[in-house]
């Protein structure tokens, strides 16, 4: 009797431990670098269509950048094929990411743009419902309150939805075929060059601002690979010798950004 109650009990803590490395699974690859953080951003307003024809045409094979809330990196870059890795120094800005990633892993795409109407916000339970997807390691600092509240504001409502409607339908399933190509990272972005070198770094502003000093700027551009591009949002890099700005577009959508595309170790016309 004694060897068969402890077989049943081996048995139920084997079966216990089984479902609870499952539950605490992420299909997410996150990592985590840096105690640095800030509040960050859930959702951005930026041109998805321009930086995507950007990865269109110059076919990168690796792109590191910066992760903010996720909406750049799939509707621009996933649909690449590329190896991604994402970074960002905001907790909350990853896992807004995730939420996103996850809405697009389980839901067709034309069920998606049903959900981000502004007038519903039907998408936020959605949100709730994938919270726990958030890797463990992510979760402990995450402010899941922030995340739905700032889904709620209608400025933040109205930029998710003309980002994501916008975006056609093969672009959506072409992302979502590519997830596993994606590795997010809690770290700063002028650290990129310990992570690997990349034909493609999509920076935005990060480096804008007084964010990063000159030599921080060149640590950055040493992650490129010769001839591998750098697209900034807003950032002067003429000051350095080894970029060569190929591109500017001024005011490319409603929201008003402007964009610059530098080569690294480009030709002189």
């Amino acid at each position: 009797m004694n060897y068969i109650s402890k077989f049943a009990r081996d048995i139920s803590n084997t079966y216990r431990s089984i479902f609870n490395k499952h539950a605490e699974k992420s299909d997410f690859n996150y990592k985590d670098f840096t105690e640095e953080k800030i509040d960050g951003y859930i959702y951005c307003n930026e041109n998805s269509e321009f930086i995507r024809e950007k990865t269109e045409s110059l076919k990168p094979r690796k792109i590191g950048g910066i992760c903010s809330g996720g909406d750049i990196l799939i509707l621009s870059l996933l649909p690449s094929g590329a190896d991604i890795i994402a970074m960002d120094i905001s907790y909350d800005a990853i896992a807004a990411t995730i939420l996103k990633l996850s809405m697009l892993k389980n839901y067709k795409s034309d069920k998606i743009k049903e959900m981000i109407s502004s007038d519903s916000l039907r998408y936020i339970d959605a949100f709730k419902e994938f919270m726990n997807e958030i890797p463990k390691n992510l979760e402990k600092n995450v402010n899941k309150e922030r995340i739905l509240e700032d889904s709620r504001d209608s400025t933040n409502a109205q930029r998710f939805e003309y980002q994501w409607s916008r975006t056609s339908n093969y672009v959506l399933d072409s992302a979502r075929e590519k997830i596993d190509n994606l590795t997010l990272i809690h770290e700063n972005l002028k650290n990129i060059k310990n992570h690997g070198t990349f034909d493609f770094i999509y920076a935005s502003n990060a480096i804008d601002f007084g964010r990063v000093d000159d030599s921080e700027k060149k640590d950055i551009i040493e992650a490129i690979e010769d001839s591998g591009h750098i697209l900034t949002a807003r950032t002067d890099l003429s000051n350095l010798s080894n970029c060569k700005l190929i591109e500017s577009v001024e005011k490319t959508n409603p929201m008003r950004w402007d964009y610059y595309l530098y080569q690294k170790n480009g030709k002189t016309d």
